[in-house]
């Protein structure tokens, strides 16, 4: 028997946060849902890889064509949160390059959560409570 766990919970006003390699188009691709026709019955391959049905209006992200700093993709992107992208950059770090990050909301990342996605080229940074721009409620 195959038993596939998840790796993550429900929780209000948590965020998961990501970043990464991905390029515009690639990371396009990777959070395309295509109605689990092509991964196992998951939504996308994000949601593969995550072992973990979530809803798309939780996902934040954003994709640079060239590697940049984590602040020209949060500015890129628009947030609407100051407070927020200083947290992802103290967690991240200001000054190193990458290409995307993505910010999952409303979830907790369970003790079997992996630090790499999308054949490493997405890394798990941290997760925290902040309060959610959007919920089921």
């Amino acid at each position: 028997m195959n038993i596939v766990t998840s790796t993550l919970l429900p929780q209000s006003n948590h965020v998961v946060f990501f970043v990464g390699s991905l390029a515009p188009e690639e990371l396009d691709d990777y959070l395309l849902e295509d109605r689990g026709q092509k991964h196992g019955g998951y939504a996308s391959r994000f949601s593969f890889d995550l072992r973990r049905f979530y809803d798309h209006d939780f996902i934040s992200a954003q994709a640079s064509p060239k590697p940049v700093q984590l602040s020209e993709l949060i500015a890129a992107h628009n947030l609407g949160d100051e407070k927020l992208g200083l947290e992802m950059q103290r967690r991240f770090g200001a000054s190193v390059l990458l290409r995307c990050f993505i910010l999952l909301w409303n979830y907790v990342p369970t003790s079997i959560f992996p630090s790499a996605f999308c054949a490493g080229r997405l890394l798990f940074v941290d997760d925290w409570e902040w309060d959610a721009p959007f919920s089921d409620d």
